[in-house]
This record gives C-alpha cells, structure tokens and sequence, in this order.
C-alpha cells in the first residue's frame, strides 16, 4: 500500500507540471517605428496592426509578410533629366526599425521589442532590413515560452516575414520548485498516506 501511494503521488505531481493546452490562441498588438540615421526614411505599411494566432505547442506557424518597408521617392541625391532618373553611388537611406509587440499572457499583458537596421541604396536600387534579435523569447506562462521569430529582407520594397511558436519553458533555477497546486496535490497524498500508517499501528 505504501509504494501504491508514493506511485500515486508522484504520477500527480509530475502529470500536473506536465500538463498544458496543445492548442492556445495568442492575442495582441503591434507597432513599428523608424528612426532615420540617413536620408529620408522608408514608408511601413501596415505601421500597427493587431495579431490573433493560434498556435500549436512545439510547432511553429508559417512565415508570413509582416509588413512592407518602400524606400522613399528619392533621397534627395538623385537627378531626373529628359525622364531619366540618375543618382549618385552614395546615394543611400539608412536608419533602424523597431518592432514592439504587445502580446497578452496569461499572466498579464507583456511587451517586448526588436530593432532592425534598414539600408536603401538607390544606386543598384538594394534595400535591406537585418534585425538585432531574429528570436524574440516571451515568457508566455510558467510552462511555455511564445517564440516571436522575424525574418530579414533584401530586395528593393521589402516584405521581412514574422512567424510564432509556444515552446516548452526551460527551468528558470537549477532547482524549480513545484506549484503550489503539485505540492496540494502531494500533500494530500503522503497525508492520506500517514493517515493508513496510523490506522494500522492502532489495529496492531
């Protein structure tokens, strides 16, 4: 009866840390915002926009357009003459985008942020976008992490890509202690166990 107990207890425990939605649908917003270190910024279209995914857990969504980065008309360095357009080689944009997120959790409404550094050149008519961080790491609940993952771009109007993914969390000590809702669990457990123990020493 003992080791029927422990066994009992323990599947509790670990069955209730183990256990989460395989399906979740996430919620938010988000907003990008360009500062110009060169020339005249690109235009971003859409600049906001909301987000309503549905995820599955440990599998990521397609990669979708996030948003569309068209350098501006001119730089201020080209020269139109008999309908020819003709800018110079220096003739470049550059800045940084910053993508914030807003996303809702079940732990409240968090926010978490990107830059990307943004370069046009209107000479061989490049444009590029290469973010700081491709993977951004929410911490969506005390089991699961939300991978925001963004895409860089290159081409002249540019479209950088976003997709989504709910990963198992990586323990946060080397030691996690249970939630309080395993440890009830537990305790009701090894009482109910104590409990037996009592009762047949009184019989004995």
């Amino acid at each position: 009866m003992k080791k029927i107990l422990v066994a009992m207890a323990a599947t509790l425990l670990v069955g209730t840390v183990a256990a989460h939605a395989d399906t979740i649908d996430v919620t938010g917003s988000y907003k990008l915002s360009y500062q110009a270190t060169d020339g005249t910024g690109p235009g971003l279209n859409p600049n906001s926009g909301s987000l309503d995914e549905t995820l599955t857990v440990g599998t990521a969504t397609k990669a979708t357009d996030f948003f569309t980065a068209s350098p501006a008309g001119s730089s201020g360095l080209c020269t139109t003459n008999r309908g020819k357009t003709t800018c110079t080689d220096n003739d470049t944009v550059s800045g940084t985008i910053t993508a914030k997120f807003t996303i809702n959790t079940p732990d409240g409404t968090q926010t978490i942020s990107d830059t990307g550094s943004y370069l046009a050149d209107y000479s061989p008519k490049s444009d590029s976008i290469d973010w700081t961080t491709e993977t951004l790491v929410l911490d969506y609940s005390s089991l699961l992490d939300l991978d925001i993952i963004l895409g860089n771009a290159s081409d002249w109007d540019i479209s950088p890509t976003i997709s989504f993914e709910l990963v198992d969390a990586p323990p946060t000590t080397p030691t996690d202690a249970p939630e309080p809702g395993s440890l009830a669990l537990l305790g009701t457990a090894l009482v109910g166990f104590l409990g037996f123990t009592r009762y047949r020493r009184a019989r004995a």
